[in-house]
């Protein structure tokens, strides 16, 4: 009766052909128990009949695991399902982490696995909540893309969503990177939403305005969490009561310290009403550059964080570090607590507070704050706390997505991109270096910007125009750089050059 059982979940008792295995097996292995009356040396006489190996023996349960020397497993099963002297003959399956994505660069995240992204994705993966990112901007398509990137709004130069410095979409993707696709890198929640509010220019920078508009229109389109990946020195009313009216609509509020290793906070995260990030190590120590406070709330992974993100030359995939990179980490494990029903701003903050892992002094001190972010902690606490695990949507109460676009091919940074016709032409690069300082100059055939790429830093912008460049940057003996040089005219008009491989002397 069990072997009759067995093959029929198998099907391999129905008809001819090929039998039908479900799931992912070793190939050319089989997992074999003998009836229990035969002994040793009848087990390996049936061995030798079918001309397989024993490699290795479970005694306990007397189940045999064999070497099929290069034979098909249905082929194998076909041949032993009658066989009398078998209890049993089955695939030896192949097992996975529970929720373990199949990105390529998952590996490489070790701030998800830091904080428990496994673990909290078998309860939720943030479905149904909608996570604000206040930055740069958001660059739909790559070749990964953002999980559930909704139309957004540019508050910087009211134009169609985009973002040429990147740090927006590096930080949108530490909140939900479209993830287990085969592509890319993971997200930490990676069934939220993310609503792009471009705040800051093309370079970077942008005023408390912009930011404390972006506040408000992001309450008022239904988001759940507010992240902020940004700062400034200075009290701004204006920013606080932007913040409250956010706090007061049920959103969850979350700004990065600062990263001036400082014992203050930057502003907003200063707010009484935003949840402050600041970042750690991989070997769970306080960053060299993280800012700190005695009104700290929380630290997470900041250090090397591997997302993909763009600049002029398109998208590719780099590891930054910042109380930046911290900060959506904090937002996105908000979303998934909210995602199981904890509505309220306030619990969500005391969940989070709770549910972090210590370090440093014991209890909340002035550097870790109440300490390490953990998802799966406080996913579970906020269960605890009266939520219930949320349904999977179906496919059509899913929020509908920017279409991905495919890279073009001259957007690889790997590759040199080509400039487009009437671009200004850059000539005469020259660079050098000398007491750990090092320099860039070239010239273009009209009035351009002057703009350096290090794949390492990002952008460093001149926006003056003309005909003449020259860069000169401090950095120390022995620092290697991947440069590219690149100039913009004055209409829009991009030449790239390089990459140039320096080492600093």
């Amino acid at each position: 009766m069990i072997f009759t059982l067995v093959w029929s979940i198998l099907g391999l008792g129905c008809g001819t052909g090929e039998p039908a295995i479900e799931g992912e097996f070793v190939q050319s292995e089989l997992l074999v128990q003998f009836d229990d009356t035969l002994s040793s040396a009848e087990r390996k006489q049936v061995l030798k009949e079918y001309g397989f190996t024993e490699v290795a023996r479970l005694d306990r349960i007397g189940v045999s695991h064999l070497d099929l020397g290069g034979e098909g497993v249905a082929v194998a099963l076909r041949r032993m399902r009658r066989d009398h002297r078998l209890s049993f003959a089955e695939p030896n399956y192949v097992a996975h982490a529970v929720g373990a994505p199949n990105d390529p660069y998952f590996s490489e995240q070790w701030n998800l696995d830091r904080v428990g992204a496994l673990e909290a994705w078998s309860t939720t993966r943030g479905q149904g909540t909608i996570v604000a990112v206040l930055d740069t901007g958001v660059e739909p398509g790559g070749t990964d893309g953002i999980h559930g990137l909704l139309e957004g709004r540019d508050f910087i130069y009211g134009r169609e969503m985009y973002d040429t410095y990147g740090h927006g979409t590096h930080v949108a993707g530490t909140v939900a990177q479209n993830t287990d696709n085969g592509k890319g890198a993971a997200g930490l929640a990676p069934g939220a939403s993310v609503l792009p509010v471009k705040v800051l220019g093309d370079n970077g920078s942008g005023s408390v305005s912009s930011i404390a508009r972006g506040v408000e229109w992001a309450a008022d389109e239904g988001a759940d969490v507010i992240t902020m990946s940004l700062g400034w020195w200075g009290h701004s009313r204006t920013m606080a009561e932007a913040v409250k009216y956010a706090h007061d609509q049920g959103v969850v509020v979350v700004a990065a310290a600062g990263n001036e290793d400082t014992g203050a906070l930057n502003y907003p995260a200063a707010l009484p009403e935003v949840i402050s990030v600041g970042a750690t190590t991989q070997g769970d120590r306080l960053s060299s550059f993280t800012n700190w406070s005695a009104d700290l709330d929380i630290v997470a992974p900041g250090v090397d964080i591997l997302q993909e993100t763009t600049s002029r030359r398109g998208f590719y995939f780099s590891a930054w570090s910042g109380t930046s990179m911290a900060t959506p980490h904090v937002a996105a494990v908000a979303a998934l607590v909210k995602s199981v029903g904890i509505k309220d701003p306030v619990v969500v903050r005391e969940i989070l507070h709770q549910s972090a892992r210590d370090l440093g002094d014991a209890g909340h001190d002035e550097y870790f704050g109440h300490g390490i972010l953990d998802a799966n902690a406080a996913v579970q606490l906020a269960l605890e706390r009266g939520g219930d695990v949320p349904e999977t949507p179906s496919e059509e109460e899913l929020p509908e997505e920017e279409p991905e676009e495919e890279t073009p091919e001259d957007e690889n940074p790997e590759e040199e991109p080509e400039s487009d016709e009437g671009s200004p032409v850059i000539s005469d690069v020259e660079w050098g270096s000398a007491d750990g300082d090092f320099w860039f100059s070239w010239t273009t055939n009209e009035p351009a910007t002057t703009d350096l790429y290090f794949d390492q830093w990002g952008w460093y912008t001149d926006w003056s125009m003309s005909l003449e460049h020259y860069r000169e940057l401090n950095s120390s003996a022995g620092t290697e750089y991947t440069v590219w040089v690149s100039s913009e005219d004055a209409d829009g008009n991009i030449t790239h050059d390089g990459p140039y491989e320096i080492v600093v002397e």
